[in-house]
């Protein structure tokens, strides 16, 4: 059976809801059919130097002037010829560049009248509309922005929502690993993952994260747009691609004894020594497939970056199916993203400058500048490994 609502003025018909209360996870929309590869993690006994993973950066200057000045970068999408950068939590700002760093537009529209918003918990790129679209969870609503940063036009958008994506035909999926959503003190939507319409303005449950599961949502998890959306989650240690008919497994991974058993749930109990973060994979909006055949992601923890490779062909022999963790020792911040091509990192030049692994090209770089800029790694082809 479909898990689809219509929202009707903020409610939901009592008969709907009495059908929606009697679904499981079994009507969810997660292909059970397929055979998922699982991996299992072995960590390499030496870390990779940068250069087997990628042969070259390119720094990017944001450029500064009154009224872009941001202090934190925390957000981060590329799309066209566009780089589009979030200040979330100081400036609340939103910044459209181009590849050479230079302003294109500045969305920075703070207040509680149309087309404002109180804060960002998220945005994502609508490709119908070739516009910015951003969730204000607080203001309960959401804004499309053209790509100038002009406002384009408002919805109201009741549901408690961590993260969105719009895919290619306008629907935003959304990611709630914590909280339901209700209709009159009744259970509307289940945590886990559901589809929203904005035309029809209909809901349709993806994926239902069981209640005992849901504080291993310690990482954001949804990424992407438009054709290309995955969802990392964590509860199971499972990597989705995102499609119009619903989740498709792609690959599960296997740390051992920290990796959830089928049937039973990681006990915080184990984590005296190790806290969750230092477990299994953290990714939140930072991974993307690089091939059909490999799956490539990346995260920053503690300013370093780390690179992985998976291959989804278990007897290539190039480079097995273990991970290859770790390329270790190249300091970025936080955020990423990953083309089929490039990782684009925010980070500040002199970081760069101690790491001293990697030609880096801009000749406008002043390494003594402490202003931000946006690291632009190619990836090599040749998937070089030790």
């Amino acid at each position: 059976m479909k898990m689809t609502c219509k929202l009707l003025n903020n409610s939901v018909p009592c008969v709907l809801l009495l059908i929606l209360l009697g679904l499981n996870i079994g009507s969810c929309k997660v292909d059970q059919k397929q055979d998922v590869l699982r991996i299992t993690v072995q960590k390499k006994t030496q870390p990779l130097n940068i250069s087997q993973s990628v042969s070259s950066c390119e720094l990017i200057p944001i450029e500064a002037k009154y009224g872009n000045l941001v202090s934190e970068i925390e957000l981060l999408l590329v799309y066209k010829e566009n780089i589009i950068v979030a200040d979330v939590s100081k400036s609340k700002k939103l910044l459209i560049l181009n590849h050479q760093g230079k302003l294109i537009g500045l969305i920075h529209n703070i207040g509680h009248g149309p087309f404002e918003y109180t804060g960002i918990t998220d945005f994502t790129i609508d490709e119908t509309k070739n516009a910015i679209l951003i969730l204000d969870r607080s203001s309960r609503k959401l804004i499309w922005y053209s790509l100038e940063g002009l406002p384009l036009m408002e919805k109201k958008f009741d549901l408690i929502v961590d993260e969105i994506a719009a895919n290619s035909n306008g629907t935003i999926i959304c990611y709630s690993p914590n909280s339901d959503n209700f209709a009159e003190n009744q259970v509307l939507l289940k945590q886990g993952v559901f589809s929203y319409d904005p035309i029809t303005n209909t809901v349709d449950q993806l994926y239902v994260i069981d209640p005992s599961y849901s504080s291993m949502s310690y990482s954001p998890g949804l990424c992407g747009y438009g054709s290309r959306i995955f969802l990392c989650l964590q509860t199971t240690d499972t990597l989705f691609r995102v499609t119009d008919n619903g989740l498709v497994p792609m690959v599960s991974l296997d740390f051992g004894e920290w990796s959830p058993p089928e049937k039973f749930f990681r006990s915080f109990e184990n984590y005296v020594h190790k806290p969750p973060t230092e477990i299994g994979f953290i990714t939140g909006k930072h991974f993307f497939c690089s091939s059909g055949s490999a799956l490539s992601f990346a995260y920053s923890k503690g300013g370093i970056l780390h690179f992985n490779l998976i291959n989804l062909e278990p007897f290539n022999y190039s480079f097995g199916t273990n991970i290859i963790n770790d390329l270790g020792g190249f300091p970025v911040c936080t955020p990423l993203f990953i083309d089929s091509s490039y990782i684009y990192c925010y980070t500040q030049p002199y970081l760069l400058q101690e790491a001293g692994k990697l030609p880096i090209t801009e000749s406008s770089v002043d390494i003594s500048c402490l202003n931000p800029y946006i690291a632009k790694f190619k990836i090599r082809n040749d998937h070089v490994t030790p």
